[in-house]
C-alpha cells in the first residue's frame, strides 16, 4: 500500500518472505505467522549471542524482557540487531574483517548500528591502531556500498526512500519532544533543536569513553552510544526498546560487581514502565 519504512535489504528480506505464502483469503495471516516464527528464531540468536558476550544470567535478562517480547514482532529490527550482536562479537575476538561486514549488513538493514562507528574510533585510537581503524572503516563503508548498489541501480527513487523520509520527518510520536510538550504545552521544538542536542549528547558520549581510565571494549560501551542516538531522535518507536535492551544487558555485565545489584533493579522498573507505557501508547 505504501513504501517501507526501512532501507532496501529489510525490503528485499519481506519481499522474498512473501514467496512462502500462497495466495488467499488468509495469506496476511500466513506471512505474519511465517515471519513471526523466523524473528523468534533469531530473537533466540541474539540471546545466545548476549551469552557468548556477557554470560547465561545476562542472556536470560534479555529473553525473559517483558517489553522486548512485547514488541518483538511488531516490527522488523531484530533482523539488524542480530546481525550487530554478532559483529560486537566477531570484533572482541579481533576478526575486525568480518565484523565490519557483519556491522555493514547490519547497517544496511536498519542504519542504527551507523553510531557503533564511533565507539570503534575511539578504541583503535585510544590503541594507536590507526591502520586497523582505516581498513575496518573502509571495509565497512565498502560493503555497504556493494550491498545498496544493486538496489540503487535498480531503483534509485525507491532505494533513497527512507533516507528522505528519515531526513525529513516531524518531530513527535512519543519521542522526548512530544513528551516535553505535553508536560510544558509552550515549548515549542524545531529541528535546529534536534541537531543541537543530539551533538551535544554524542559529545558528552565522547568525551566520557575518552576519559575513562582503561580503554573500554566495544561490548561494553556500544549501549552508551545507542541510548545518545535514541533519547533525542525524532519519535520514539516500540522496536527501540530492544536495541537498548540488548546493549543494555551485555554493559550490566561489565559494571563493577558493586554498582551491578542496583542496576539490575533500575533495569526491572525500566521494563515494567517500558511495557505500560507501549500497552498504553
Amino acid at each position: 500500500q505504501h513504501p517501507v519504512e526501512y532501507p532496501a535489504l529489510t525490503g528485499l528480506i519481506m519481499w522474498l518472505l512473501s514467496f512462502l505464502v500462497s495466495p488467499s483469503d488468509t495469506a496476511i495471516y500466513d506471512y505474519y505467522r511465517i515471519t513471526a516464527g523466523i524473528q523468534i528464531v533469531l530473537f533466540a540468536i541474539c540471546a545466545y549471542l548476549i551469552y557468548k558476550l556477557a554470560g547465561k544470567k545476562y542472556a536470560f535478562y534479555f529473553a525473559l524482557a517483558p517489553a522486548v517480547l512485547y514488541s518483538l514482532n511488531r516490527n522488523w529490527d531484530i533482523w539488524a540487531i542480530v546481525a550487530m550482536l554478532f559483529a560486537i562479537l566477531l570484533f572482541e575476538r579481533k576478526k575486525y574483517i568480518l565484523s565490519a561486514i557483519l556491522l555493514s549488513v547490519a547497517i544496511a538493514t536498519k542504519f542504527f548500528p551507523i553510531v557503533l562507528m564511533l565507539p570503534i574510533m575511539i578504541i583503535f585510537l585510544r590503541n594507536r591502531q590507526i591502520s586497523t581503524f582505516i581498513k575496518y572503516g573502509l571495509t565497512t563503508l565498502i560493503t555497504w556500498i556493494l550491498i545498496n548498489l544493486p538496489f540503487v541501480l535498480v531503483d534509485l527513487e525507491g532505494w533513497a526512500y527512507f533516507y528522505k523520509f528519515s531526513a525529513e520527518r516531524a518531530l513527535g510520536s512519543a519521542s522526548f519532544y512530544e513528551l516535553v510538550n505535553i508536560f510544558i504545552p509552550g515549548i515549542k521544538f524545531s529541528s535546529i533543536h534536534f541537531y543541537i542536542l543530539n551533538i551535544l549528547v554524542f559529545v558528552l558520549v565522547t568525551a566520557f569513553l575518552i576519559k575513562l581510565k582503561t580503554v573500554p571494549t566495544l561490548a561494553e560501551s556500544s549501549f552508551f552510544v545507542m541510548f545518545a542516538f535514541i533519547l533525542f531522535n525524532k519519535q520514539y518507536s516500540m522496536q527501540y526498546v530492544i536495541w537498548l535492551t540488548a546493549l543494555a544487558v551485555i554493559t550490566l555485565a561489565y559494571i563493577s560487581k558493586r554498582n551491578r545489584e542496583s542496576l539490575i533493579y533500575i533495569f526491572i522498573i525500566w521494563q515494567a514502565f517500558e511495557l505500560a507505557f507501549q500497552y498504553s501508547f
